[in-house]
């Protein structure tokens, strides 16, 4: 199905542009997690899925860039590694509402030099899994912070100067060497053994209280050395 599907859609991409040069993207709806969501007809079988990222360059040169929606949370370094590859700009439509997958805007702006990250169902939603109160305020509270960043985070991206760190279930700890430091983080833990997300370099950890049913926890940074000896680390857990 790919190659039909990819060169149809670059035809219509390419007549496009040629009355109106815009850039072009296509929206790459991933494989879901749970017992069916993997399965063909349950996500749109011949998209630009990871592994047919290169098919789809192939029949659809149009297309400038391929962009992928993330529900798939446990999978978040192995997607975005995959969508920069041969230097597709990382551009996030369509992402989990949850605190969890916000924490992650900082680590991603930081490390992949992303173009855009927005939240799914934002105006809220309970069939669509959207953000809760608290997420939205969480969400709020990130993107202001990035905005405040904007300019530095334009002024260093794809320099050596800025990148980004995450912990999670999964990925427990994380590390980075940028302006002559290392700097780690990891998943922190509260009294009981439960986890929570945190960088030890920031103190204690933060995160849902034990009267709140268990959610995915984690943990980004932006980490950008704005001189010798001196960074910023914005911080969400």
């Amino acid at each position: 199905m790919v190659w039909p599907y990819a060169s149809y859609v670059g035809k219509v991409a390419a007549t496009g542009k040629a009355e109106y040069n815009l850039p072009m993207y296509v929206n790459a709806w991933l494989k879901q997690p749970g017992r069916f969501g993997h399965a063909p007809g349950n996500y749109p079988s011949g998209g630009p899925t990871p592994y047919m990222i290169d098919v789809w360059r192939a029949g659809a040169p149009a297309i400038d860039f391929i962009a992928p929606d993330i529900y798939a949370t446990s999978e978040w370094r192995y997607i975005c590694d995959t969508y920069t590859q041969s230097k597709n700009p990382l551009f996030i439509p369509e992402a989990r509402s949850s605190n969890a997958t916000i924490a992650r805007a900082f680590f991603t702006f930081g490390k992949y030099n992303t173009e855009l990250f927005a939240s799914f169902g934002i105006e809220g939603n309970e069939e669509n899994q959207a953000a809760t109160a608290s997420d939205l305020l969480q969400l709020k509270d990130v993107y202001a912070t990035l905005r405040q960043l904007t300019p530095l985070i334009i002024q260093n991206q794809g320099t050596k100067n800025m990148t980004g760190l995450m912990v999670d279930q999964i990925t427990k700890a994380d590390s980075v060497n940028i302006g002559g430091y290392m700097i780690k983080g990891r998943l922190g833990r509260r009294f009981g053994g439960g986890e929570l997300a945190g960088f030890d370099i920031f103190g204690s950890a933060t995160g849902a209280s034990a009267s709140q049913p268990p959610r995915e926890q984690a943990g980004g940074a932006l980490v950008v050395a704005t001189a010798p000896g001196s960074s910023l680390f914005p911080v969400k857990t």
